[in-house]
C-alpha cells in the first residue's frame, strides 16, 4: 500500500501512524506520543523476547518520529540533541529516529557511535524508504493471515 506522507499533516497524527505500526510489530508502547515539554521523548517502547536457552531479554527503546514531509527537509542534529544522555534518562537501551524524509549524515554519525558512549546502546535511523518497507511488510503479513480464514 503507497503511503504519501505529505498527507499527513500534523507531527502528532505522525507519531500516532508511528506508535500503531510499532504496536503492529509487537512492541508495547510505555508511553505514548509526547506533547508539549516532554523532555524530548515521542515514544517509550518495549519488546521482551526469549534466547534459544530460556533467558528473557528486554530492549527499551527511546522512538523520535520526525514529520518533516511538507518541507522534505532531512533531519538534522539539533532535532535530535542529546540521544545517549536523554536514553539514560528514561533507561532505554535503543534509539530509534522515525522519519518522513531522511537523517542528515551528522545524525546517522550519532547514531553510529552511540555504542562508543555506551555499549549497550544501539541507534537506527527509519527513513522514508525503510518506514514504507516496514508498512509493506506488515501489509503483506495482513494479506496472508487474512487468506488462512
Amino acid at each position: 500500500m503507497p503511503i504519501d506522507f505529505k498527507q499527513i499533516e500534523s507531527p502528532e497524527d505522525f507519531e500516532h501512524l508511528c506508535a500503531d505500526l510499532l504496536r503492529s510489530m509487537g512492541y508495547q508502547i510505555e508511553s505514548g506520543v509526547g506533547r508539549g515539554q516532554d523532555r524530548g521523548r515521542d515514544i517509550l517502547a518495549s519488546l521482551t523476547q526469549h534466547d534459544a536457552m530460556g533467558f528473557r531479554i528486554t530492549h527499551r527503546y527511546l522512538i523520535e518520529c520526525k514529520h518533516h514531509a511538507q518541507s522534505d527537509k532531512s533531519v538534522k542534529e539539533s532535532e535530535i540533541g542529546n540521544v545517549a544522555g536523554r536514553m539514560g534518562v528514561h533507561s532505554c537501551d535503543r534509539y530509534l529516529l522515525i522519519t518522513s524524509t531522511a537523517a542528515s549524515e551528522n545524525v546517522l554519525a550519532i547514531l553510529n557511535a552511540l555504542p562508543n558512549t555506551s555499549p549497550r546502546y544501539q541507534g537506527l535511523p527509519w527513513s522514508r524508504g525503510d518506514l514504507l518497507s516496514v508498512v509493506n511488510i506488515i501489509d503483506a503479513k495482513s494479506a496472508d493471515s487474512d487468506q488462512l480464514i
